[in-house]
């Protein structure tokens, strides 16, 4: 029974992964839209679905897979006017 499709729920937002048969693992694209600083434990949590060619669906998600959270730092400095 192999995997026939993977979604992944990052902030909200769902991406559809993708198989890469050259290196045997299922990509996607997520971009979010600001700083995971303000997210319980300063990271977003991701929530995967694998469903099989039987139709069998399976979850999991960073509080059982602690790889499955994302963390993102601000890149760009703040700017501040003193008043």
């Amino acid at each position: 029974m192999a995997i026939q499709s993977v979604t992944a729920v990052v902030g909200g937002q769902a991406v559809t992964l993708s198989y890469d048969s050259q290196s045997g693992t299922w990509v996607g694209q997520y971009i979010p839209t600001g700083t995971s600083w303000h997210e319980p434990g300063h990271a977003f949590d991701a929530t995967l679905t694998a469903v099989n060619s039987t139709g069998a669906a399976v979850s999991t998600d960073g509080g059982s897979f602690p790889g499955l959270r994302l963390v993102v730092n601000e890149t760009d400095p703040p700017d501040i006017t003193m008043v």
